[in-house]
């Protein structure tokens, strides 16, 4: 009879996972061209299949997603919640997604904006976590909405996060 993966072992492939994602961006870029990458990444206007490849190249992709899977881990160690079948898709919802898409400064007002919702409501967070990584599914929309309201930047990206 086989046995059951237990969540020792699968944040074990987290970390791997991470480490081979930042890996495989060291090897790829050096860490100057990471930095300047993260800053075009972060500056781009996001739609839902933005090809961060095409926008920084291949090193910071995976730095981006890297930092998205390191994001997700942070968030599921920090409410103590165990590592499931479902607990590992939404990291690597998270992480995929960090390669065309989603990078943390975009997907953190998706999760403060539950975490409030939890607070307001009393409950712990960590009863919506799953909630609020699938959540960032919404972060191009917070990009997008910083460069397609007709505001001023700084209203824009109050407004964008905020939404």
């Amino acid at each position: 009879m086989r046995e059951r993966i237990k969540g020792k072992e699968l944040r074990i492939f987290c970390v791997f996972t991470l480490l081979a994602l930042w890996g495989a961006a060291f090897t790829l870029a050096s860490p100057v061209e990471i930095f300047e990458g993260m800053k075009k990444i972060i500056s781009t206007r996001d739609v839902l299949t933005t090809d961060y490849f095409a926008v920084a190249g291949y090193g910071t992709a995976f730095f981006n997603a890297g930092l998205m899977l390191l994001l997700a881990v942070v968030l599921v160690e920090l409410v103590k919640i165990p590592y499931t079948g479902l607990t590992l898709v939404v990291i690597f919802i998270n992480t995929g997604y960090g390669l065309w898409g989603k990078n943390p400064v975009n997907a953190i007002p998706c999760i403060a904006g539950v975490w409030m919702y939890a607070k307001l409501h009393k409950v712990p967070f960590a009863r919506y976590i799953y909630t609020a990584l699938f959540a960032t599914c919404l972060a191009p929309f917070v990009t997008d909405m910083v460069y397609n309201l007709a505001f001023p930047v700084g209203i824009n990206v109050v407004l964008g996060a905020l939404m």
